[in-house]
């Protein structure tokens, strides 16, 4: 596996909602540095990989306007 392989399966996220593509990119980083840490892998070819920022909207959806 290389960073092009890798980046190219984020390309083919594309169609997804941003926080299921930050979510799908932050689980493949994850598995990726825990193979590095336990020494399955020589390098964390993730760290590269950066995930697309969310906008945070859960107060926008709890708390209602002020009148």
């Amino acid at each position: 596996m290389a960073l092009g392989d890798l980046q190219n399966w984020v390309a083919s996220l594309a169609e997804l909602a941003p926080a299921s593509r930050a979510r799908k990119i932050a689980v493949a980083k994850s598995l990726l540095s825990f193979g590095q840490r336990i020494g399955y892998l020589p390098f964390n070819i993730g760290a590269a990989l950066r995930a697309p920022p969310i906008r945070e909207a859960l107060a926008e959806r709890i708390l209602d306007e002020p009148m």
